[in-house]
């Protein structure tokens, strides 16, 4: 005795219409009956709506400031995007310009020297926590201080805090400076030739 089977799956598909992924049976036997289950078959690439959505969210967020792929990523995907959509979404935006690991890291670097007065150290541990490749942060700290000394850096730093501090006794003033020049990521080597 026949199931009906392929009239019952010409008929499911009829009914749903050409927007919507088509229904394949699949024909299990209970004993003398058989029973017809009905499955559509999923998609690999993420959903387009997704896609648009953290899109939009990208954008947003990447008009606030320049941002790496690690941070748009950790952003995407605590916003409850599947990792395909996230993916698929940063390989957008790395294709259309809006991404650039290399652009950010050169800009960070810099403006951080130019404005905090930041040392190598320091620089080296923001782009680390930024998410960035070890080669790209050399690279990128190597060509800044080609440009600009570091030595440079720390005694103006030093110079703009001595006008606070003329009245502590040298051991003290030093110490602190020291200790701010540390904190702005000098290395030993340069603090104890600015500071000599």
């Amino acid at each position: 005795m026949g199931c009906g089977f392929r009239n019952q799956a010409k008929s499911v598909n009829a009914r749903k219409g050409a927007s919507q992924p088509p229904l394949y049976p699949l024909l299990v036997k209970e004993g003398n009956y058989c029973r017809i289950l009905f499955f559509t078959l999923m998609q690999s690439s993420p959903d387009q709506e997704d896609f648009k959505q953290a899109r939009a969210l990208a954008y947003r967020y990447l008009s606030i400031r320049d941002r790496t792929e690690r941070e748009t990523a950790d952003y995407l995907g605590k916003k409850g995007f599947d990792t395909a959509v996230v993916q698929q979404t940063l390989h957008f935006l790395k294709d259309a310009n809006y991404l650039n690991d290399r652009r950010f890291a050169e800009h960070w670097a810099r403006t951080r020297a130019e404005n905090k007065q930041f040392g190598k150290y320091r620089l080296r541990q923001e782009l680390t926590g930024k998410g960035l490749d070890t080669e790209l942060i050399d690279e990128t700290l190597d060509t800044l201080f080609d440009n600009v000394k570091e030595i440079d850096l720390a005694r103006a730093v030093v110079e703009k805090k001595l006008r606070s501090m003329q009245d502590l006794e040298p051991e003290k003033r030093k110490r602190r400076l020291a200790g701010l020049l540390q904190r702005k990521g000098f290395s030993s080597d340069i603090i104890y030739k600015v500071l000599d």
